[in-house]
């Protein structure tokens, strides 16, 4: 070879990688919950229970309000008592000041979102000072308590799977 000429190699002939499926959309098991928390959002969106027959948007035009104690308004627009929904409950709640309810470890994960006031959330770890604009996730297992200050508040609640006084599991006043 002369100086300056250099040869040309082809490059080695490599298998193109095989061509997987994606794993099909399987439904949640019964409880409405998968592991995880991405599969807990897929498993809300995927949800037969949540699907309409005609895959047609349904206007909740009825609330139901919950009976609750110490001054707590709850309206759940979807949910068990309302929609008979389990695999999530959507309620709007008023308490007014001063309120709060028993420590509890809920079996579902809770989304607060606060509209006014300021919600403290007591947990393990200290208290989270969730204010208006804001909201929380508590996840399921972890042992919480609600209560809120001087003002009182009005937030969203919403739980994966749908809110039930049994899965709740508050504790009783004297258990603090």
């Amino acid at each position: 070879m002369e100086p300056g000429c250099h040869r040309t190699l082809a490059p080695p002939v490599v298998d193109p990688p095989p061509v997987v499926d994606p794993p099909p959309v399987v439904d949640p098991p019964a409880t409405g919950r998968t592991s995880g928390r991405s599969g807990q959002v897929k498993a809300l969106l995927n949800h037969r229970e949540l699907r309409h027959p005609e895959s047609m948007p349904e206007l909740i035009t009825k609330p139901v309000r919950v009976p609750a104690p110490g001054g707590k308004t709850v309206v759940e627009h979807l949910g068990r008592q309302s929609t008979g929904h389990e695999a999530v409950s959507v309620a709007h709640i008023h308490v007014p000041p001063g309120w709060d309810q028993p420590f509890q470890t809920p079996e579902f994960d809770e989304v607060t979102l606060v509209l006014t006031g300021t919600v403290l959330v007591d947990h393990d770890g200290g208290q989270a000072v969730v204010r208006a604009g804001q909201s929380l996730i508590a996840r399921a297992g972890e042992r919480i308590r609600y209560s809120v200050g001087e003002s009182g508040a009005e937030f969203i609640a919403i739980c994966l799977p749908a809110f039930s006084p049994t899965t709740a599991h508050r504790e009783s006043r004297d258990e603090r």
